[in-house]
C-alpha cells in the first residue's frame, strides 16, 4: 500500500472549544449552522459533523453541492442539510430522497422544485435567499413581498428559513455598507407576517461577520472558516464601543518528515541557484509535500516552518511535490524528524502565520485535501470513533468504499446472495488444479476428503478462497471469515461440510496472523502500548521467527511440552482467563501432541491437520464445517510445471519468450503483490540497507535460503540470457538462469516458491477462477489485471488472450468483515478469536445464522479491529488508536456480542 508522506493533524477538543467559544458570544437563544463546505475547509466534513453533532443547539449544516450533503447522509448524518448554491434538474431526485434542504433564488426555481415534490408525493423545505448587495444573488428586496407571498401559495415546498450573505464585512472600509446591508435585511424579514415569523429562522452572518457585526445573528449564525482558524479581524463594534472577540484556536497541524539532508556546498547551490539560499544557509532538508499541500508558504518572504522546536526558513519555491527547509542552525535535524509547516501556537510551536488576511486564509482552504488526516482527542465521544476509522481505511482502498456504498446497508447474509461466482473460459484446464488438490489433500485427510475437495473444484461456480495466511490459525479475522465462507457455501446449494481453503505459506513464521504459537485477544491486562496488544505464546522460539511457513520444519514433542509448563506459570496465567486458558491446554495435550501430527515432516502438514481438528468446535449444531487448509505454492507449483512443458502456454511465454516476458515485467513494476525494479537494484547496491527497503517485491517467485528465510528476486538479463538473481542482504548472491528445467528443479527442490502475481496469474487468469480474498487483494488482483492486458496486447497473436482475461470479474471480498465481539476485562470490546470461541462452546447454530444478519458496514466496522493496522503503517497510526476503537464499539455490542 502507497501512502501519502505528509499528514494533517486536527484537534477535535480545539473544535470544540471554538463552538463554545461561539455560543458564548452569541448567547443560548441564537442557533448554530456550520458550513461544511470544501470537506469543512480541508478538516473532513464526515469527521466534523460527527464531532458537532454533540454539540447543543446544531440546528443545521450548509453544504455548497448535492454531493457534499450526500456524503454525509451516506454517514447516517441525519441532521438537516442546507444546500447553498442553486440546485440542477437532474439533482431532484436525491435531493428527494436524501431530505435535503434546499436554497430558492427565485420563483422560477420554487415552481420547478414544486414540481418535482408533487410527482414525488413529498414536501421539499426551502430557504429563502435575499439579495441585500449587488454582490449577492437571490430575491431583489424590492420584489421580496410580492414573490413571498407568492411563494406561500406553491403546493409542496414548506419555507423553513430566510438568508442572505454579507460580503467584504472584514474590512473597516466597508463598514457603513455592511451595516446599511444588515439593516435592509432586516426590513425585508419585518416584511413577514407576524405568525409566519415565528417559524421561520432567519440568518445574516457568516464567519465575517461573527467577528464585528453582532446586529446580524439574527435566529442563526453560519461559522465557516472561522471554526477552524483565527482571523485578523478579532474586534467585534457594537453601540460605538470597541471589544476584542472571542477567541478561535486553529485546530490543524501540517506534519511531515525529513526525506533527506544535504550539505549545501557549490555543487548543490547551482543546483538549487534559481531558489533565493542566503550564505548562511549550510544544511538544507528535504520534506515531502508539497505546493497543493502549502501553498500559503509560498505566498509569504517569511513563510517558515517547525523541526525539534525550532523555527527554519521554508524556500519559496521548490518542485511541485518538494519542499526545502534552512536547518543549519538545527544540528541535530536527521532524517526522518517530524516537521510542522502549520501549527497552534502552543508547546512552543508558532502558527505560520500570527493571524491570516481573510485572503490569505482562502489559500489554505486546499490544505490537506489529498492528506491523510489524524484527529485527536476522540475519547469522549469513542462511539463515533469506528466509523471515523472505517472512513479513512475506505479513503486508502477504492474498491472497499465502491462495495460498502453499494451493499452497506445491506446485511452480510445478502451479501453473500449477491455474490456472483461465475468464472471466465479456462486457458487450461481447471481439472488440473483439482486434482493438485486431491493429491495434497490424500495422505493428510484421506480419500473421501479428498474426493470431496477434488469434487468441488471441478463444480462451475466454485468460488475459491484465497485469503488465509498458512500455519495453525488463531486469528480473530481469518477465523471469522472463513466461517463467513461457509456460509456462503451453505447459502450456494453445497450440502456437503467440506470447506476447501487456499492459505498463503509464503509468509514469515511472525507475520500479523502469528502462525508461530498461539494467540488471544481478552486479556485479563489493560492494554498499554498504542497498538492492539493480544497474548502471544511462541511454540517455535526466536530461532525460527523469519523462517518462511512454506518451508518451517515440524515442531516437536519437546517444544509444545515446553509451552504447556509455561501455561502453569503463574506469570503467564495472569494474563488469561481460566476458559482460554483451559482450551489453550487442551487443544495442546490432545491436538498438537497427537502422535499422527506429530509424524509429519513440516509445520505446514502439522498446520493444516491442526486447523481441521481444532476449528471442527466452532459451530455447535447438527453439522460443522470441516476446514481444510491447502498450501496455495504447493498447489501452484504443480500448475506451473505442468504448464511450463508446453511452449503453447500463456505460462511458458511470459517466463520464457523473452519479448513478452520484458513487457509484462515492465508494466507490472511498482505493483502490489508484483515486484519493483529500482528498490531491488538499491538492496543489491546497498546490501546495508536491506532491512529498510520497502514494497520492494520479487520477480514471479521468491527464493528461499539455507536459514529457510524468503529472500527477494530480480531479474535480469546477460549476454542476452535472462536470470533470476538473489537478493541476499549480505549472503553469497546466487543467479539462476530463467529455463523451464531449472525453474522446474527450483520448484520441487523448494529452492523458490510462487509469488503472489503467480499465483493470482495461474488461478484466476488461467484457470479462470472466480476468487474470493481480503481488502487489499481485491485491489490488486484488479491492477494485475490491467498491466497483465496491456502488455499482452503489444503481441497480435496474444491480443484474443488478453481480451480473454480482460473478462475476468473482480475478486469478491470476504476476508475483512468480522461479526463477533467479546468483551474484555476493562470495558471494552475485542473480536472473538478461536479462543474465545471455543472457550464459550462454539457459536450455537442458530446465533450463527442471526449474527450474519449484522449490516456489511457494521461488519467492515468491526473488521477495522485488524485492518487499521494492515492499511497503515505504525508511524501513521493515531495514538491509542485500538483502545479507542475497541470503546467506540458498545453501541454495537449488543446486536453482535458472543455472550
Amino acid at each position: 500500500m502507497k501512502f501519502y508522506p505528509a499528514w494533517a493533524e486536527i484537534n477535535l477538543n480545539s473544535l470544540d472549544e471554538n463552538i463554545q467559544a461561539i455560543r458564548d458570544e452569541i448567547g443560548s437563544n441564537v442557533k448554530i449552522a456550520p458550513v461544511l463546505k470544501h470537506d469543512a475547509f480541508g478538516h473532513g466534513a464526515v469527521t466534523i459533523a460527527k464531532r458537532l453533532m454533540q454539540t447543543k443547539n446544531i440546528a443545521m449544516f450548509c453544504l455548497e453541492t448535492v454531493e457534499e450533503c450526500l456524503a454525509l447522509r451516506k454517514e447516517n448524518i441525519k441532521v438537516p442539510l442546507l444546500l447553498l448554491s442553486e440546485f440542477y434538474e437532474k439533482e431532484l431526485p436525491l435531493i428527494m430522497e436524501n431530505n435535503i434542504t434546499v436554497t430558492i433564488y427565485d420563483l422560477e426555481g420554487a415552481q420547478e422544485l414544486s414540481k418535482f415534490a408533487k410527482k414525488s408525493g413529498k414536501r421539499c423545505s426551502v430557504h429563502l435567499r435575499v439579495d441585500t448587495d449587488e454582490e449577492c444573488d437571490g430575491i431583489d428586496m424590492d420584489e421580496f413581498k410580492e414573490i413571498y407571498a407568492q411563494m406561500r401559495q406553491i403546493k409542496n415546498i414548506k419555507i423553513d428559513g430566510i438568508y442572505t450573505q454579507i460580503y467584504s464585512s472584514y474590512s473597516d472600509d466597508e463598514q457603513d455598507r455592511i451595516t446599511s446591508q444588515i439593516e435592509d435585511f432586516k426590513t425585508v424579514v419585518e416584511e413577514i407576517p407576524q405568525k409566519q415569523r415565528k417559524s421561520i429562522l432567519v440568518h445574516a452572518a457568516g464567519s465575517e461577520c461573527l467577528f464585528k457585526y453582532p446586529q446580524a445573528y439574527f435566529d442563526m449564525v453560519r461559522p465557516g472558516m472561522t471554526m477552524f482558524y483565527k482571523l485578523k479581524s478579532t474586534v467585534i463594534k457594537e453601540n460605538g464601543q470597541r471589544r476584542q472577540s472571542f477567541e478561535i484556536k486553529p485546530i490543524m497541524k501540517i506534519k511531515t518528515r525529513v526525506e533527506a539532508i544535504y550539505n549545501v556546498d557549490r555543487e548543490v547551490r547551482q543546483c538549487l541557484g534559481r531558489l533565493d539560499l542566503t550564505e548562511s544557509c549550510q544544511r538544507v532538508a528535504d520534506l515531502s509535500i508539497g505546493w497543493w499541500d502549502v501553498c500559503y508558504l509560498f505566498m509569504e518572504k517569511d513563510g517558515y516552518a517547525m523541526i525539534r522546536d525550532k523555527k527554519v526558513r521554508v524556500f519559496t519555491s521548490t518542485q511541485m511535490d518538494r519542499v526545502l527547509i534552512d536547518i543549519t542552525g538545527v544540528k541535530d535535524a536527521h532524517i526522518e524528524d517530524e516537521v510542522t509547516l502549520l501549527g497552534e501556537p502552543d508547546n512552543n510551536f508558532a502558527d505560520s502565520r500570527e493571524t491570516l488576511e481573510f485572503n490569505n486564509f482562502r489559500r489554505i482552504l486546499h490544505t490537506g485535501e489529498r492528506m491523510p488526516k489524524r484527529y485527536t482527542n476522540w475519547s469522549e465521544h469513542a462511539i463515533e470513533f469506528p466509523a471515523f476509522v472505517l472512513y479513512h481505511i475506505r479513503r486508502e482502498l477504492p474498491k472497499l468504499n465502491e462495495l460498502l456504498d453499494d451493499y452497506g446497508n445491506k446485511s452480510l447474509e445478502q451479501y453473500l446472495a449477491s455474490l456472483d461466482v461465475a468464472g471466465t473460459e479456462a486457458l487450461e484446464p481447471k481439472e488440473d488444479m483439482a486434482q493438485s488438490a486431491y493429491e495434497h489433500t490424500l495422505p493428510l485427510f484421506g480419500a473421501e476428503i479428498a474426493e470431496e475437495v477434488k469434487d468441488y473444484f471441478t463444480t462451475p461456480d466454485c468460488l475459491v478462497y484465497t485469503a488465509l495466511h498458512h500455519g495453525v490459525d488463531f486469528d480473530s479475522n481469518q477465523i471469522q471469515s472463513n466461517l463467513i465462507y461457509y456460509r456462503y457455501l451453505q447459502r450456494s446449494g453445497r450440502s456437503s461440510t467440506i470447506v476447501p481453503m487456499l492459505s498463503c505459506g509464503g509468509v514469515d513464521m511472525s507475520s500479523a496472523t502469528y502462525p508461530r504459537g498461539l494467540e488471544c485477544y481478552s486479556t485479563v491486562t489493560p492494554k498499554t502500548d498504542n497498538d492492539m496488544e493480544v497474548f502471544r505464546l511462541p511454540i517455535f522460539d526466536n530461532r525460527y521467527s523469519n523462517m518462511v511457513v512454506y518451508d518451517t520444519p515440524s515442531y516437536t514433542k519437546e517444544m509444545v511440552e515446553k509451552v504447556i509448563d509455561a501455561l502453569m506459570k503463574d506469570e503467564t496465567r495472569a494474563f488469561l482467563k481460566e476458559p482460554v486458558l483451559d482450551v489453550f491446554l487442551s487443544v495442546l495435550k490432545n491436538d498438537y501432541l497427537d502422535p499422527y501430527i506429530i509424524k509429519q515432516d513440516s509445520y505446514a502438514k502439522q498446520a493444516s491437520l491442526l486447523n481441521h481438528r481444532i476449528q471442527k468446535g466452532f459451530i455447535d449444531g447438527k453439522t460443522s464445517p470441516d476446514f481444510i487448509y491447502l498450501q496455495m505454492e504447493d498447489i501452484v507449483t504443480d500448475l506451473i510445471i505442468k504448464d511450463i512443458q508446453k511452449e503453447t502456454s500463456l505460462t511458458w511465454k511470459i517466463l520464457f519468450n523473452d519479448k513478452v516476458r520484458r513487457e509484462v515485467a515492465a508494466q507490472l513494476d511498482g505493483e502490489t503483490g508484483c515486484w519493483t525494479k529500482t528498490a531491488l537494484e538499491h538492496m543489491i547496491q546497498n546490501p546495508q540497507e536491506k532491512s529498510t527497503v520497502r514494497h520492494h517485491g520479487s520477480y514471479f517467485f521468491w527464493g528461499i535460503n539455507s536459514s529457510k528465510k524468503r529472500i527477494p528476486l530480480l531479474l535480469e538479463e546477460h549476454e542476452g540470457k535472462p536470470y533470476l538473481i538473489t537478493v541476499s542482504g549480505g549472503e553469497e548472491t546466487e543467479k539462476w538462469l530463467l529455463s523451464p528445467e531449472n525453474i522446474s528443479f527450483l520448484l520441487k527442490e523448494k529452492r523458490i516458491y510462487p509469488g503472489v502475481f503467480m499465483i493470482m496469474f495461474m488461478l484466476k487468469f488461467v484457470r479462470g477462477f472466480a476468487l474470493a480474498g481480503g481488502c487489499f487483494q481485491i485491489e490488486y488482483t484488479k491492477k494485475m489485471k490491467t498491466g497483465l492486458c496491456k502488455a499482452l496486447r503489444k503481441f497480435s497473436k496474444l491480443q484474443d488472450t488478453a481480451e480473454q482475461i480482460n473478462l475476468a470479474m473482480d475478486d469478491h471480498y470476504i476476508n475483512g468483515p468480522m461479526f463477533g465481539l467479546v468483551e474484555d476485562a476493562f470495558g471494552g470490546y475485542v473480536q472473538a478469536g478461536p479462543a474465545e470461541i471455543l472457550a464459550r462452546g462454539g457459536i450455537k447454530e442458530n446465533e450463527f445464522h442471526k449474527l450474519l444478519n449484522i449490516s456489511f458496514h457494521d461488519a467492515a466496522m468491526i473488521g477495522t479491529l485488524t485492518m487499521y493496522s494492515d492499511v497503515f503503517a505504525q508511524k501513521d497510526r493515531m495514538k491509542n488508536w485500538h483502545s479507542e476503537l475497541s470503546g467506540g464499539l458498545e453501541k454495537l455490542y449488543q446486536q453482535i456480542c458472543l455472550s
